[in-house]
């Protein structure tokens, strides 16, 4: 929850559990900061204001339910990605997540880059932003596994590929949708349309 929540370099778990009368217990839960590394400038160590840290435990509460497989799949990646040394590996993994939303080889930078950019954006300015982002995100990817140069894998890249994947998981984990009648809608969506009002 926390790192789906909000984005951080945070790299450890703190055990939540659920009391008897159903409320959360959390273990260990220190207050509202943690020292937990940063990408230089971008992400600092996690911390949460009283309104946040509500937030969090709402969104806890909410999406604590088992998740649909393909959910499963994507924090399962997104979670080891956060475990290697190389900063092009996290990278990679976390395009990974964003691929994740579409189906099928064709056309595979521009269908990834519309998608997120219509479940994200909340006004056409915003996804034509995410559009664009996303683009220069899966060209750094191609140049990367393709010719072994990581020259786009920089700080404010690595720092945008862990904010989209994390804001894609945490609204679809809101969602609780197949699939199948996602890739539908967003293919019919189109910028700004905020098709299933989501909170990320």
């Amino acid at each position: 929850a926390l790192r789906t929540y909000k984005t951080s370099r945070i790299g450890t778990y703190f055990p939540i559990l659920l009391n008897n009368a159903g409320g959360i217990l959390i273990n260990k839960f220190p207050g509202s900061s943690w020292s937990s590394g940063a990408y230089q400038g971008h992400v600092p160590a996690l911390s949460l204001d009283k309104h946040e840290r509500e937030e969090m435990l709402s969104f806890f509460e909410r999406t604590n339910r088992p998740q649909l497989p393909y959910l499963q799949n994507m924090l399962s990646i997104f979670h080891e990605s956060f475990e290697p040394d190389n900063d092009c590996i996290r990278f990679i993994m976390r395009i990974t997540i964003l691929e994740m939303l579409i189906d099928g080889n064709a056309e595979l930078c521009y269908r990834l880059s519309r998608s997120v950019a219509v479940l994200l954006g909340k006004t056409p300015q915003e996804s034509k932003y995410i559009f664009d982002d996303c683009k220069s995100l899966y060209n750094a990817r191609s140049l990367y596994l393709h010719d072994g140069n990581n020259c786009k894998i920089d700080d404010e890249c690595s720092y945008k590929a862990l904010d989209y994947s994390r804001r894609l998981i945490a609204n679809l984990m809101e969602m609780n949708h197949a699939i199948q009648d996602i890739r539908q809608r967003l293919d019919e969506c189109g910028y700004g349309s905020d098709p299933y009002k989501v909170r990320f």
